[in-house]
């Protein structure tokens, strides 16, 4: 019988509080159930394509058209969160009524600040402004600190509620179930996100997810996650791929690059009877600081190509062949169907005097070819 030392026991421990922490917390945002894969099997069969690389190409190019981004969702809910913590550390100073006071004019500072819109901070101070006379004229003698506060709060609830209803109002018209207080949800369920076509990254993560469970039932699958934002993966022929919301698929190293970030944990979702799971597979950590290059001179170079007939311009992506594989056949059609995307919203008609994009690698420089008509 093999007997367990202390060693072991120190080791465990942390492993087993971080699953415990993902699973009872984490999981909630991003996992999905068993109802949300068979709400994904439909976009799934659609989406499969004749090669692993078309179909997850297909996943990210479809959520890159179809989805878009939910912003006042992860903003009000990072607010409630912070509020909440800051509204918990007060009360162990200070009397009750001063951290409800000050934990609300935190939450309407932060607001204004998340928003940054010049039109959305007059509106909320016309409305803290118009309650505070109000106040003032009811009760002229009653004038506190508190009654200041409160028209500052009250201010903030009519002002924000009042900006989401007339924003997502018109959703109604294709989304007759839509909801405004869907917007404060942990997480939707798969119907809703394609209902609505809105999402924050642990939408995308579930859905992706969902995707993935159907296409590839034999795979592993893992979520990527550090403070503030989550992706999903796949292992496919013994690599990893992150699909990340928007084209194009990355490896892990470029998809730290990608977000500046040094490290970042790797969880892993697993089927437990007919439940999901996520459990702790680890770290991976950054092993090159390296910046990934945005073609901003690109549509100039090829607009000036057509104008003088050109027939090839041959783009040069600096030091780009350090961070993509060009020998994998997923990353280099995902970074194809990524400028042939970015090219058709920017040429729209005039795309079609573009014949064809092909990449090549040149020492640590990608070289984008693309021939024209």
């Amino acid at each position: 019988m093999k007997l367990i030392s202390i060693d072991m026991v120190r080791r465990m421990i942390p492993k087993f509080l971080k699953n415990f922490w993902y699973n009872y917390i984490g999981k909630k945002q991003f996992t999905p159930n068993e109802k949300d894969v068979k709400n994904a099997k439909n976009l799934a069969s659609r989406l499969k394509g004749k090669t692993n690389s078309e179909t997850l190409n297909n996943i990210l190019e479809w959520q890159n058209e179809n989805i878009f981004a939910w912003e006042e969702r992860w903003v009000l809910f990072l607010n409630f969160i912070i509020s909440t913590i800051l509204f918990l550390f007060l009360i162990s100073f200070f009397k009750i009524s001063q951290p409800i006071i000050l934990g609300f004019a935190f939450l309407v500072v932060l607001s204004l600040i998340a928003n940054l819109s010049m039109l959305a901070i007059l509106g909320y101070l016309t409305y803290i402004t118009m309650i505070f006379i109000a106040i003032f004229l009811i009760y002229p003698f009653k004038f506190t600190p508190f009654t200041l506060i409160f028209s500052i709060f009250f201010g903030w609830f009519i002002a924000i509620f009042l900006q989401l209803f007339i924003k997502y109002n018109s959703l109604k018209r294709w989304a007759t179930e839509f909801k405004v207080s869907d917007t404060f949800l942990l997480s939707l369920p798969v119907e809703k996100i394609l209902k609505y076509k809105l999402s924050v990254c642990r939408d995308y993560a579930k859905l992706t997810a969902a995707l993935l469970l159907n296409l590839f039932p034999k795979n592993r699958i893992f979520f990527f996650t550090f403070v503030g934002h989550v992706a999903t993966g796949i292992e496919l022929n013994g690599k990893t791929y992150i699909l990340d919301q928007k084209l194009p698929i990355v490896n892990e190293q470029t998809w730290l690059n990608s977000w500046n970030k040094d490290k970042a944990t790797k969880l892993e979702l697993k089927r437990n009877r007919n439940k999901f799971e996520v459990s702790y597979f680890g770290e991976i950590i950054r092993q090159e600081k390296m910046k990934l290059e945005t073609p901003k001179q690109l549509v100039k170079v090829l607009e000036k190509a057509i104008k003088e007939g050109e027939k090839e311009v041959i783009y040069v992506l600096k030091d780009q062949a350090k961070i993509y594989d060009t020998n994998d056949e997923i990353i280099i059609e995902s970074l194809l169907r990524y400028y042939t995307s970015l090219l058709q919203k920017e040429f729209t008609g005039n795309f079609s005097k573009i014949k064809r994009l092909n990449i090549t690698k040149k020492g640590n420089d990608l070289m984008l070819r693309i021939s024209l008509r």
